[in-house]
C-alpha cells in the first residue's frame, strides 16, 4: 500500500479496477498489470490510519502494537518492569494506570510507560536490600539496635555496626546528631520523662552534613533534666 503521510496521520491507498475486456480485479497496491483492450474505469479507495508510538523510562520497556493502525481500531500496549520495579502509570496523550493499555485509535497517540521502585510493606526499596545482600527489612543483621528499614530511612549501612544514626550530649547545652546524611532531614524532640508524656518538637527541617551536627539547647532547659531524641526522615 502507498501512504500519504501528514504528521502522525496516514491516508492509505487501495484500488478497485473495472476492466471491461477482462475479469474485474481488486488490488491493494497502486500498480496493477493487465491488458487494456478498451476503455477502463478505475476507482481509488482510501482509508485513514493513526500512529501509535510508545516509550518508557529506564526502569522497564513496552511491548505491543506500536505503529500504524486503521482509524477506529484498537492498539494494545503492555508495560513490563525491570527487576525491583513495578509499573506506575502512562503519560503523554493518554494518562492512565491501566496495564495493559487498550488505545482507541481514533487519533494519533504517543505515550510513555513510567515505573517506580518496588517497596516492602515498610517502604524499603527491594533494590536497596539487594545491594546489601538482604532479603527482608524487619531484622537487625548488624545488631546495632536498628531494624534494616530504619537504616534505610537514616541512610546508614544495615550490615555495619559503626554506621548507625544516634544522639549524644556534648557539654551542658549541645545535643549531637551523629552519622547524618546529606540526603536526609533531621530534627530534635524532647520530653521531661523517658517514660511519661509525648515527645515534643524542639527543632526540625535540618539537612544533614554527612557527619555529626551539634544543636544548641538552652542551658536552663538542660538543667531541668529534659531528655532529647534525634529524628531523621527521607524526603519524598
Amino acid at each position: 500500500m502507498n501512504r500519504l503521510k501528514e504528521g502522525l496521520l496516514n491516508v492509505v491507498l487501495g484500488a478497485c479496477f473495472l476492466l471491461p475486456a477482462v475479469p474485474s480485479a481488486v488490488a491493494d497496491t497502486n500498480a496493477v498489470v493487465g491488458p487494456l483492450t478498451s476503455n477502463t474505469n478505475i476507482t481509488w479507495n482510501w482509508k485513514k490510519e493513526c500512529y501509535l508510538g510508545s516509550s518508557s523510562d529506564t526502569n522497564g520497556f513496552v511491548s505491543g502494537s506500536n505503529g500504524w493502525h486503521g482509524a477506529g481500531s484498537t492498539g494494545i500496549l503492555d508495560a513490563v518492569a525491570n527487576e525491583h520495579y513495578v509499573f506506575d502509570s502512562w503519560s503523554g496523550t493518554i494518562n492512565s494506570t491501566n496495564n495493559p493499555l487498550y488505545v482507541a485509535m481514533n487519533s494519533p497517540h504517543t505515550v510513555q510507560a513510567n515505573f517506580k521502585e518496588k517497596l516492602t510493606e515498610m517502604g524499603t526499596p527491594e533494590k536497596w536490600l539487594d545491594e546489601h545482600n538482604l532479603d527482608e527489612d524487619l531484622t537487625d543483621p548488624d545488631k546495632d539496635g536498628h531494624y534494616t528499614w530504619e537504616e534505610y530511612v537514616a541512610d546508614t549501612v544495615p550490615t555495619n555496626t559503626e554506621s548507625v544514626f544516634y544522639t549524644s550530649i556534648n557539654g551542658p547545652s549541645n545535643v549531637v546528631l551523629n552519622n547524618t546524611s546529606l540526603e536526609r532531614t533531621y530534627g530534635l524532640n524532647y520530653r521531661e520523662s523517658l517514660t511519661d508524656g509525648a515527645w515534643q518538637n524542639y527543632t526540625n527541617g535540618i539537612t544533614g552534613n554527612g557527619g555529626s551536627m551539634s544543636i544548641h539547647v538552652d542551658a536552663k532547659e538542660e538543667s531541668d533534666n529534659r531528655h532529647y531524641q534525634g529524628t531523621v526522615r527521607k524526603e519524598e
